[in-house]
């Protein structure tokens, strides 16, 4: 579906300006421009043929597409779809992609990941008691993904290690390259399609049935553009689906710590899937949670999502400082089950010396896991 698909629900927007409550990049910048509301105009402007300023295709960049907006519209307008469908539409007339993502988009194609990685160096954090997961035949496959294959490799290592003594069958890719994800936040989706099938043909090839993910933007990718992209659908969990199923089912033991933590939902797992309890579950049994003030379907942005940070990166650590403070009111342990989250974070609470441990989900259970 392309920005036409939206027409009506574009046009349904009165312009109350409830949105404006709750965007992270209008709070943060208290610039009118970088609201859903002025998205929405612009994407007007692309329904009538109108030509758009380079300012205004920065405000339908600068957008998170954290679905806030869409919590509080009176109208249910899916603004985050038709900012990404807008997006598709400035690349198609060139307006876009942005100088920073098409570096992005020459290490994917390059590089086969997204943060211009050596692809030789992609295994370098895998344990050698784990590299025999590289061959093993199996139908399940953990997808590392590309941040935490070189930026957030604690996210892989525990991930991994999690897995193994959780007895879960699966296997790693040796040739894995990137998902796609930054393809689809950037609106070049005609290079996504490439990219997706020769996924998709080297899971078929291995005999993959079912996809495990550590990365709330490689779910979204897998579980929403692939079959919406080539009709494919593909049987995708992200960690916390499948551990708080083997937890309920008495098939994951962990011990209960006096450990104190708080709890940040990423958007592309929360507001867009709904996953809050599952976390919750895990991390309830493994400790004690102390919620943040802005917590599930109103949580606040870690400000990195869609492209942002590789595009304004000031703003971005702007936003993520807003989450940073608030999680010091709860506790000094700040846990989230999304890598590029983490990695925003964690990027900003030590830059501006904030007093936080910024911890991966998976860790966080590691170190309260019992073999079974």
């Amino acid at each position: 579906m392309g920005l036409e698909n939206f027409k009506e629900e574009i046009y349904s927007c009165d312009e109350c300006e409830v949105c404006l409550q709750v965007c992270p990049t209008y709070l943060t910048t208290n610039n009118k421009l970088y609201t859903p509301l002025s998205r929405i105009k612009i994407a007007q402007n692309l329904l009538n043929k109108k030509p758009v300023s380079n300012e205004m295709v920065a405000a339908v960049f600068f957008c998170t597409q954290c679905e806030s907006c869409e919590t509080v519209c009176p109208r249910k307008i899916r603004i985050s779809e038709v900012v990404g469908k807008a997006r598709v539409e400035l690349c198609k007339r060139n307006y876009a992609p942005l100088e920073p993502h098409k570096k992005i988009i020459e290490s994917i194609l390059k590089n086969q990941n997204s943060v211009n990685g050596k692809p030789e160096k992609r295994w370098e954090w895998l344990p050698e008691t784990y590299k025999h997961k590289l061959n093993v035949d199996s139908s399940t496959l953990f997808f590392v993904g590309c941040l935490s294959a070189y930026l957030t490799k604690n996210v892989a290592v525990s991930s991994l290690e999690v897995l193994e003594k959780a007895e879960v069958d699966f296997r790693l890719l040796e040739d894995e390259g990137c998902c796609g994800a930054p393809l689809i936040n950037f609106g070049d989706t005609d290079t996504a399609e490439k990219i997706f099938k020769k996924n998709l043909d080297k899971f078929d090839d291995l005999g993959i049935k079912k996809i495990l993910v550590a990365c709330a933007g490689c779910y979204r990718t897998f579980k929403k553009y692939y079959p919406e992209i080539t009709g494919e659908k593909i049987e995708i969990y992200h960690l916390v689906e499948l551990l708080s199923n083997l937890y309920k089912d008495g098939k994951l033991k962990l011990k209960k710590t006096d450990k104190i933590f708080t709890y940040h939902d990423p958007c592309h797992l929360g507001r867009a899937f709904n996953l809050y309890d599952e976390p919750r579950i895990l991390l309830n049994a493994v400790g004690n949670l102390v919620e943040m003030d802005k917590t599930r379907e109103n949580s606040f942005c870690c400000g990195a999502n869609s492209g942002v940070r590789a595009a304004f990166k000031d703003f971005s650590v702007q936003i993520a400082l807003q989450r940073i403070e608030e999680a010091l009111k709860k506790a000094d342990i700040l846990t989230t089950p999304c890598p590029f989250c983490l990695f925003n974070l964690n990027y900003v609470a030590i830059k501006n010396n904030k007093p936080v441990k910024v911890k991966y989900l998976a860790e966080i259970l590691l170190e309260s896991l019992d073999k079974p």
